[in-house]
């Protein structure tokens, strides 16, 4: 078999292939041969057909077997020999297949790219020490209140800022109703921006029961195009007008939320915080880590990788993003805006996910049996009388599960090697990482996140 290089770059390899008309001749005998055991003519019996008439009768049978046959062996004999990593199917073109002559074809395979570990053990990364005051402690228990206040009917009055909105709506543009436009018992939140600019202001105002139509100037840069510039009429029902109450600070509230005391949800919330601190910390350290193998290992990834993983990241942003009645909204076009805007933390993760595979070959790095084992106890243990749910859970998430735990060896191998220093926080100086305010209808930070959902009203 000869074989031509035609392109070589890192992720992509084509080669031309060549059988030899020797090679041809023998697999078309033996596809002939194996066709004669199960055919047919009148006057013979199966497996008693002539080979001459088989070859008459069978030629193109006899080609698509012998193609077929030689076609797999050679592509198995050339991944072998060079070694190839694929990352997706080979692509086979320019296919040409003729008794008695060298058979050949083209061969494109996407591959991993090659490259050379370095300076990924003594990585000087900083670690920042965090303090949980009593000052924070008290932020955290009043935006607990807030978290856990409820939305009381009001059954007086208009719309005012700080109320909460159910309505319907449906809008038009020209006389056409909007794709996506319309939904029934949406709460609003007049406090915070509003997906579509303006309809928060025209329903301020207006009683419970009443029925408006509220018009709309879409932006010349709307991403939707058969909206941009033009102005929609939305109609809009008001159904219900809340308020929110927040909750006293006192030992009921912390009743609520599964303390015995005021002073041992303070607690609680200490201990909550510092755990937050430490996996703060420990990400932080990871994210250095991270940084410096991705500046250190240069190199191409495949285009295969990055497209899957960015389909995994364009979902779970418009989950994150988009409430469920209003998922038909988004159009082709936000998504593919999307999509560029995720790519290059896409290929960011593909590039580190093969610099960490790289580190757990050389370093021998594996998640062991014994390893899945203790983390299902572990997850059985928190849940004891759930063990069956527990069990099955991890059995249907066993390779996802089991990926999560080598990546989480492979970091603990780094940062067990890495040169840490630890930063002490400046006298005065507020820690942000968890205590930050977020803007106006913006997100909570991750640790406050983490912390609350151990502290929701029952």
């Amino acid at each position: 078999m000869k074989v031509t290089v035609v392109e070589d770059t890192p992720c992509t390899v084509k080669l031309t292939v060549e059988v030899s008309a020797a090679d041809v001749r023998q697999e078309t005998e033996a596809a002939y041969q194996a066709i004669r055991e199960n055919a047919t003519l009148p006057g013979f019996r199966a497996g008693k057909v002539p080979i001459e008439l088989v070859k008459q009768n069978f030629s193109h049978s006899a080609r698509r077997r012998a193609a077929d046959r030689l076609l797999s062996l050679a592509v198995q004999q050339v991944l072998r020999d060079r070694k190839l990593q694929l990352v997706t199917d080979p692509l086979v073109d320019h296919l040409q297949f003729e008794f008695e002559r060298p058979f050949s074809f083209q061969l494109t395979v996407e591959k991993l790219p090659t490259f050379t570990l370095k300076d990924y053990k003594h990585i000087k990364v900083v670690q920042k020490a965090r303090e949980v005051t009593d000052e924070r402690v008290e932020e955290t228990l009043q935006v607990l209140r807030e978290r856990n206040a409820q939305l009381v009917p009001v059954s007086e009055g208009t719309v005012s800022r700080n109320h909460f909105v159910v309505v319907d709506y449906a809008g038009t543009v020209e006389g056409q109703m909007i794709h996506g436009g319309s939904a029934q018992n949406v709460l609003i939140d007049m406090t915070a921006p509003q997906m579509i600019s303006g309809l928060a202001e025209g329903i301020l105002g207006m009683h419970r029961g009443e029925e408006k139509v509220i018009p709309v100037q879409f932006p010349e840069n709307h991403p939707e195009k058969t909206l941009a510039g033009k102005q929609a009429l939305f109609t809009v029902s008001v159904k219900e007008i809340k308020e929110k109450r927040v909750p006293a600070l006192d030992d009921e509230l912390a009743k609520d939320l599964g303390a015995t005391s005021l002073e041992e949800l303070r607690q609680r919330i200490r201990t909550s915080l510092q755990k937050n601190d430490q996996e703060d910390s420990q990400k932080e350290v990871e994210d250095q880590i991270a940084a410096h193998l991705l500046k250190v290992h240069t190199f191409p990834v495949p285009l295969t990788l990055v497209n899957l993983r960015l389909e995994t990241l364009s979902t779970r942003m418009e989950e994150a993003l988009v409430p469920r009645q209003q998922a038909g909204a988004i159009t082709k076009e936000q998504r593919s805006q999307w999509r560029e805007r995720l790519r290059p933390e896409a290929e960011r993760q593909v590039h580190l996910s093969l610099i960490l595979r790289a580190i757990a070959e050389a370093e021998h790095l594996e998640v062991t049996e014994e390893e899945l084992r203790a983390t299902v106890e572990a997850s059985v243990a928190a849940h004891p009388d759930q063990r069956e749910a527990v069990e099955r859970s991890f059995a249907e998430r066993r390779e996802r599960v089991l990926a999560a735990l080598h990546e989480q060896k492979i970091f603990q191998f780094l940062k067990d090697h890495a040169k840490l220093s630890i930063e002490k926080p400046t006298a005065g100086v507020r820690d942000e990482t968890n205590e930050q305010t977020p803007p106006e209808g913006g997100e909570k930070p991750k640790g406050l996140r983490r912390l609350f959902s151990a502290f929701k009203k029952t």
